[in-house]
Formats: C-alpha cells, structure tokens, sequence
C-alpha cells in the first residue's frame, strides 16, 4: 500500500511538473523557490497544493557571520535605551529549538544591515544569508473543496487523516 501511495503522489507531482515549468517561464524566474504552489478550479470551488516542508539549516560559517553582526550592533550600545534596542536587534540571531536561526529573521537583519550602511554588518548578514542549507522534509499534497456556505473543506489524502471525515463531509462535494 506505499508503495501505491508513492506511486501516486511521484505522479501527480510529475503532472504538475510542466505546469510549474510553464509558470516559471511565463514569469521570468530562473529559479523556483517558491516551496508550495496551489492550483484552483475555473469556479473556484475545488484546489490542490503541492509543495515541500523545509527545515532551515545553515553551514558551519554562519558562526562567523553571527560574530560579525553581533560585534557591530553591540558597538552601538551606548546607554540603557541603546541596549534595549540593540538586545531586541540581536533577538532575530536567537536559535529555534533545533539550533537554526529562522531564515525570515535574516531577512528582516539584511534590510537592517542595508538601512545601515555598514560594510561589516552587511557583510557578517552575507555571510550567513551563504550559509543557508534548507533540509527538504516531505513534500505534500493537499486537497480541498468549498462547501455551500463558502468554507474551505480539507479532503483526507493519507492514512491517519481519514478517521477525520464525519458523515456531512463524506456526503458532501468531494473532489473528483
């Protein structure tokens, strides 16, 4: 039976290959990194999302980066007031729970870094924008249908999901 489930999911992400080709030349992008992209019925009634769950990593030089960035906000410390700010500042380097640092916090230290000027800092937010390696994890297919009223309805793809179904939702516009 996983084998089977393999087998469809390896298919339909092969159908929608060329579609995702097509989408990148239409919109003149060179790279896709984009990780889920949803595709919606003419009446907006029924839509599948295909994409992958990522975790963020980084190479062993984002240590040096870190370091870079926090020697040049802990410079403009100056009082109490400076330190709150630079402490907040130094809150978007702080690690999840797996040690990484959230890629959309790098984001928001390079627009910093920019609106600063500074060589070092740009380059110390350079170095670990480089260093970022994402983990692909899984890649998914969701299915979903609207109902009546307007309300989007999950459509159970994988094993575990299925007890979720209640007798309204077996009866009502499934996807074809």
């Amino acid at each position: 039976m996983s084998a089977s489930i393999k087998a469809v999911k390896d298919t339909i992400f092969g159908n929608f290959d060329a579609i995702l080709k097509m989408k990148s030349e239409i919109l003149g992008l060179t790279k896709d990194d984009q990780r889920s992209h949803t595709f919606t019925n003419s009446d907006s009634t029924q839509r599948i999302t295909l994409g992958v769950n990522c975790i963020d990593g980084y190479r062993d030089t984002v240590e040096d980066g870190i370091a870079m960035v926090k020697q040049y906000i802990e410079s403009l410390a100056r009082d109490e007031t400076t330190k709150s700010l630079v402490n907040a500042v130094l809150r978007l380097l702080s690690r999840d729970g797996q040690g990484n640092i959230k890629a959309s916090k790098v984001l928001q230290l390079r627009k910093m870094a920019e609106d600063s000027g500074n060589d070092r800092f740009i380059e110390g937010v350079r170095i670990i924008e480089e260093s970022y390696q994402p983990t692909v994890t899984k890649r998914y297919i969701r299915a979903e249908y609207k109902d009546s009223k307007g309300a989007w309805h999950y459509v159970p793809l994988d094993m575990t999901a299925v007890d979720q179904l209640t007798p309204e939702t077996e009866n009502t516009n499934q996807m074809e």
